[in-house]
This record gives structure tokens, C-alpha cells and sequence, in this order.
């Protein structure tokens, strides 16, 4: 049964559903199991893609030795996320992304089938790990799966998605006092946060899948940042950012709110800058990387 939330098609399941379900492969993601957006987007799309059911494996719980063994025999991958630095062994990759620059990583993936974009599969070489130049993050793949015909109803001047860790920070409080202002959190509901976003006229957002989601959705946006001692200092958003322009790598640096006193100029010079980005990515090519190497080792 197919139901939709302002445009956004939801999918309840009936009896028939959920018996048909048992029924279904079962694929092995690894991944933080968080309600983090971009997270739990890798259990949506793929089921989306392939129709099978998607487990999603922690990546902690490969590190207990007994629960390893649960999954030791599985056909595990991961996807979307910068967790690169993570991925198991005799696991194969799928536009993953690093989250900073390693000059070497001791990983020993099963087979790379693509990354996110040209910066982590420059790590990924000089660390000896064979990688295609195939690029794009899977999330990008999401729009085709969305309803937009009816996410056009804009109700919120400027949408701000803090990273998940600066949720609480006074700068971002602060912010959420400002009439047009509206601070979206990235770890709502999966549809809500979708159904939100696509109501701002424009996304400030310092977390890298809220950008990819007003990408998706044709919002323009900036990349910003509350604090300066964010994880890889920028390394995963220029590897996207180097993936849709085409190039091996960019140094781009983001908006910084500094100070309390001066937001108000600092949300008008973080909105002149921003913009939707298109991108001449094969997503066809990379979608069907995916699923053709799933049916090759009787995943699917």
C-alpha cells in the first residue's frame, strides 16, 4: 500500500506485505545505527533499488568478537557514509567516502566498486587498495524515488541543519530565535526531515547529507559550520564536492558562524553564497554496479 505525506510516497505494509517480506533476500549494510538521516537513508534506498530486506550491521558490533562471528559468513558491504576507515574485511564498497585524509589505511576490502568521490579514492590508491574511477554518492540516487511534484509549497524562509553534534550549541539556539529561521534536525523522523527541507526556500547546512538533500530536492544551500573542531576539517564535504565538479579534488572552505553578536550578518553573507549543485554523474552507471555485483555473488 502506497501513501504519501505531502508528496512524499510512504509505503505501509499490508499483511500480504509483510508475508511477502519473509520471503525476501536479506543484505548486510554496515553502518552506525542511528537516526541520523544520511545513516538510515542506506537501509531506504537499498531496499528501494533491490526489493531485498536490508539489515543494518553496526559497525561496533564487528568489533565484540562473538557477534562477528554472526555476520562472518554474511556478504556485508557498506555504502553510504564516511566510514571508509571502518569497513571489514572481505567486505566490498560502495560509494563509500573517507572522513579525513589518511595517508594509508589498513582496511582489506573485498572489492571497491566505487567510491564517493576522487579524494577518497586518492587515499584508497595510495594505500594500494585497487579503486575504479567510478565516483557519486549514493545518496544522490534518492531522488528518484521522491515525489517532488508536490514539494514545492515553500513555508520557511531559511532551513539550517546542524551536524548532529551541534544540535545544542548556543551559537544554533540563538539562530532558532531569528522569525525565518528554521533549525531542522537531522535526526527527526526520515520523512520529516525530508518533508521540512523541501518547504525552506533555502538550507544552510553543516551536515553533508542535508546538503545532498537540498541538492536533491533543487534548494539552493551553503555549507556552513558552528564550531572548528569538526571531524576531517572538511575532507568528506570537498570529496563530494570534487565528485559533482569533475575535478580530482577541491579545498572549499565553508561558512563560519563565529560569533552570537553578529548573525544577522552572517546569515545574510552565508545565504548570497547559496546555490544548487548539478552534476554530470552516471547515476544509471553506478546504480547498476551495485545490483550487477549483488546478483554475481547470489546476493539478489
Amino acid at each position: 500500500m502506497t501513501s504519501k505525506l505531502n508528496g512524499i510516497k510512504l509505503f505501509a505494509e499490508t499483511g500480504c506485505d509483510y508475508l511477502s517480506s519473509q520471503f525476501k533476500k536479506t543484505l548486510y549494510c554496515v553502518s552506525f545505527r542511528t537516526p541520523n538521516w544520511g545513516d538510515y537513508l542506506n537501509k531506504v534506498l537499498i531496499e528501494k533499488i533491490t526489493g531485498a530486506n536490508v539489515h543494518i550491521v553496526h559497525i561496533n558490533y564487528l568489533k565484540k568478537n562473538w557477534l562477528n562471528n554472526l555476520y562472518k559468513n554474511k556478504k556485508c558491504f557498506t555504502a553510504i557514509g564516511s566510514i571508509m576507515h571502518y569497513v571489514p574485511e572481505d567486505a566490498f564498497v560502495w560509494g563509500t567516502g573517507c572522513v579525513y585524509y589518511s595517508a594509508k589505511l589498513a582496511i582489506n576490502p573485498k572489492k571497491v566498486l566505487s567510491v564517493r568521490g576522487p579524494m577518497t579514492a586518492t587515499v584508497l590508491n595510495n594505500s594500494g587498495i585497487d579503486c575504479p574511477a567510478l565516483y557519486g554518492d549514493p545518496a544522490l540516487l534518492f531522488g528518484k524515488y521522491i515525489d517532488n511534484k508536490h514539494l514545492h509549497n515553500k513555508e520557511i524562509k531559511i532551513g539550517i541543519i546542524p551536524h548532529m553534534s551541534e544540535q545544542e550549541m548556543a551559537v544554533v539556539k540563538k539562530l532558532s530565535e531569528f522569525d525565518e529561521v528554521k533549525i531542522i534536525n537531522i535526526e527527526d523522523d526520515f520523512y520529516s526531515v525530508i518533508e521540512q527541507v523541501s518547504k525552506c526556500e533555502i538550507i544552510l547546512s553543516s551536515s553533508l547529507h542535508g546538503l545532498m538533500l537540498a541538492d536533491i530536492l533543487e534548494i539552493p544551500n551553503t555549507w556552513v559550520r558552528f564550531r572548528d573542531d569538526f571531524p576531517g576539517d572538511g575532507f568528506k564535504f570537498n570529496d563530494y564536492y570534487s565528485s559533482i565538479k569533475n575535478c580530482k579534488e577541491m579545498d572549499l572552505k565553508p561558512y563560519f558562524f563565529s560569533e552570537q553578536d553578529n548573525l544577522n550578518n552572517d546569515l545574510q553573507a552565508a545565504l548570497i553564497s547559496s546555490e544548487v549543485h548539478g552534476h554530470h554523474l552516471d547515476l544509471g552507471e553506478l546504480e547498476g554496479v551495485f545490483v550487477n555485483h549483488l546478483e554475481s555473488i547470489g546476493a539478489l
